[in-house]
């Protein structure tokens, strides 16, 4: 019978597929080959086929897919079917057991997404050629780190992410091939995109523009105040897997792009959106400031000692929802000049209004581009 390939699902790396004469199973496939596997998936392909009698009709119980890839009944795979719904203000979990013979689909899960103004509506312009970007959203840390609470997840980080890559895709004029996309990315899944980027944007040097988004945790190192970014699976008592902030924007600079625009909705203090990721400590650090080289301008969301806060009735970080309230408003016709203006005073102002708390946004460039990046656009 005819095998149909469904939905993957990165979290647990593995392809849904539907038969008409036999139970649906799951078929576990690496992340790093899940689009080629995607792209060229034939179902003539699958040999060794085995079924088991149960209650009368037949059971899957092996398949291989070109010697590569093995389904078996005694596997114990696990598939999370993600919708998003544009009502719901909060993150529902329902847990519910599948008819898969030995395997469980765990999770349905319904992401918050829509409820802002600036979730829909996005403009649209034209693809602009070597145009790259590259956007990731780490929200999740206690799934990786159970001895977290759900207090020092980062609120909306996942959103933030989300809506930001609509706004590149439709607004900022990036090719979907030219998208490098993370959701709640381990330091190995973050430091391979950010090679895998860098690489990519160094073959085509002065003729190509990066675009950098991170919402998540940041943290310094209490000695030396250098700045890190958190990936979901490393804990800030032990930042040795942490991804340093510096070598970040020097593998940047050496691709030679011709613009590379960083935004950063992260703080670097040991604060968070809720909750730093070391609870207990009730001092903040004053992280070092690094220098830039190359054709780049970095936006932080915060200054010196300040959080990065939330904006709650908008389910965004207050930072990025005013970056993209200013792309959906100039259909991203704006400068730099005047988007860094429009940020710096409106975060400043919304921030004390909503949170009660200074949180003012700062732009960092490279003396290359000192005098001139005001005047850069998208």
């Amino acid at each position: 019978s005819e095998i149909e390939l469904q939905k993957y699902d990165s979290e647990n790396e593995t392809f849904l597929l539907k038969t008409s004469d036999t139970e649906s199973f799951l078929l576990p496939v690496p992340i790093n080959s899940a689009r080629s596997f995607r792209d060229t998936y034939d179902p003539r392909w699958f040999k060794n086929i085995d079924l088991v009698i149960k209650e009368d009709r037949f059971i899957l119980s092996h398949i291989e897919y070109m010697s590569l890839y093995t389904y078996d009944i005694t596997d114990d795979n696990s598939y999370a079917v993600t919708t998003f719904d544009y009502n719901f203000d909060e993150i529902e979990i329902d847990i519910k057991q599948s008819d898969l013979s030995n395997t469980t689909i765990t999770k349905n899960k319904t992401l918050r997404v829509g409820n802002s103004i600036v979730d829909s509506d996005i403009p649209e312009n034209k693809k602009v050629a070597n145009r790259y970007a590259l956007v990731i959203g780490n929200q999740d840390y206690t799934s990786y780190q159970r001895t977290l609470s759900s207090e020092q997840n980062v609120d909306y980080a996942e959103n933030d992410a989300t809506i930001f890559k609509q706004y590149c895709l439709n607004t900022l004029g990036v090719k979907q091939e030219n998208m490098h996309f993370l959701l709640n990315a381990t330091a190995g899944q973050m430091s391979q995109e950010i090679d895998l980027v860098s690489k990519i944007v160094s073959k085509l040097g002065p003729d190509a523009e990066l675009i950098v988004y991170y919402a998540g945790h940041g943290y310094p190192d209490e000695l030396t105040k250098v700045p890190y970014l958190i990936p979901v699976d490393v804990s800030a008592s032990n930042l040795n897997s942490a991804i340093k902030l510096s070598e970040v924007y020097e593998k940047l600079s050496s691709t030679n792009a011709g613009k590379i625009s960083v935004f950063l909705d992260a703080c670097f203090t040991g604060g968070g959106r809720t909750s730093g990721l070391i609870a207990s400590r009730g001092v903040k650090i004053r992280p070092k400031k690094g220098a830039l080289t190359g054709n780049m301008i970095v936006f932080s969301a915060s200054s010196s000692d300040q959080s990065s806060l939330p904006y709650r009735k908008e389910a965004h970080g207050m930072f990025t929802f005013h970056l993209l309230k200013k792309l959906q408003e100039t259909k991203g016709a704006v400068n730099m000049g005047d988007l860094s203006d429009y940020l710096i005073g409106e975060v400043s102002l919304q921030s004390l209004k909503e949170n009660k708390k200074e949180q003012d946004p700062t732009v960092n460039t490279s003396q290359e581009v000192s005098t001139q990046w005001r005047g850069w656009s998208f």
